[in-house]
């Protein structure tokens, strides 16, 4: 028996990448899902990898076991996922 096959994936990709000191304030503070999905949708992005993690050990949404980033009010992942569930035609 063969596993089912895999989606393919799309011709347009985007590796979302933070890299982001605590020493930087305000992160993602003008973060607008709507903005967001129109940047998706102008650059005709059909797939994206999004982080939740960065390599100075912060997280982008609200965890119990790691450490939120210092300088982020809000789950900056849950809002992107949102707003690519929602950019879906």
């Amino acid at each position: 028996m063969h596993p089912p096959p895999l989606a393919p994936i799309g011709q347009r990709q985007v590796h979302l990448d933070f890299h982001t000191s605590e020493h930087l304030e305000n992160i993602a503070d003008a973060f607008s899902k709507e903005g967001f999905q129109a940047a998706l949708k102008i650059g005709n992005i059909d797939s994206i990898n999004l982080f939740a993690k960065c390599h100075h050990s912060w997280s982008y949404y609200p965890t119990d076991i790691g450490r939120m980033h210092p300088n982020l009010n809000f789950d900056l992942l849950g809002a992107q996922l949102e707003a690519c569930s929602r950019n879906r035609d």
